[in-house]
């Protein structure tokens, strides 16, 4: 069992270091949530086939899941045979850190991918976007809004000309993005 860890050590150890060497790549490998939305018969409804929704709630066709899971699979394994664990233990350990770890690594990509800003947002596409503050903005003080835009969450660097500081949770709207990313942004009479 110890060449088999070994082998997944490596194979997916491998994988996370050429994911890392090509990440300005935009292809992960992972199937997309909505290749397999159709337009329901009634009133226009969308609904999931079952094999996508499986898809989307099991990670198994993320390529990303399965490095992590090689990865630190074969790592837990490797460490618990050689520390002398039984080899079912070895194997349950491998088998549970593997998975929790393509589970995690998969999620967080997801969920980052989620709340980061798309480089390709246009200038104008905050512009009018109402959010709220998540870390203090001020006139010297760089903070962060989180806006909804195109049914996402964005978090986005902010500044204010406003003569007081926008507190954390205080209602904010943007009317400029800068050149270099940062929202413009000022409070709302209800956010004070």
């Amino acid at each position: 069992m110890l060449t088999l860890y070994l082998v997944g050590l490596v194979a997916g150890g491998l994988l996370l270091v050429v994911s890392l060497l090509s990440f300005g790549e935009t292809d992960d490998g992972e199937l997309e949530a909505d290749t397999d939305v159709h337009e329901g018969g009634e009133g226009g409804v969308a609904h999931v086939s079952d094999a996508a929704l499986a898809l989307l709630v099991l990670p198994v066709a993320s390529l990303r899941f399965w490095t992590f899971l090689l990865a630190f699979g074969g790592l837990a394994g490797t460490l618990a045979t050689l520390a002398g664990v039984g080899a079912v233990g070895a194997a349950l350990a491998a088998g549970l850190v593997g998975y929790a770890a393509g589970v995690g690594a998969t999620g967080l990509v997801r969920w980052l991918g989620k709340t980061q800003v798309s480089s390709t947002l246009s200038r104008d596409a905050c512009v009018g976007a109402t959010g709220v503050v998540l870390l203090p903005v001020g006139r010297e003080t760089l903070g962060r809004v989180r806006v909804r835009l195109d049914e996402q969450m964005l978090d986005l660097d902010a500044v204010t000309d406003d003569e007081r500081e926008l507190a954390v949770g205080h209602t904010a709207v943007v009317y400029e993005m800068r050149d270099d990313g940062v929202v413009l942004v000022t409070g709302t009479r209800e956010g004070a």
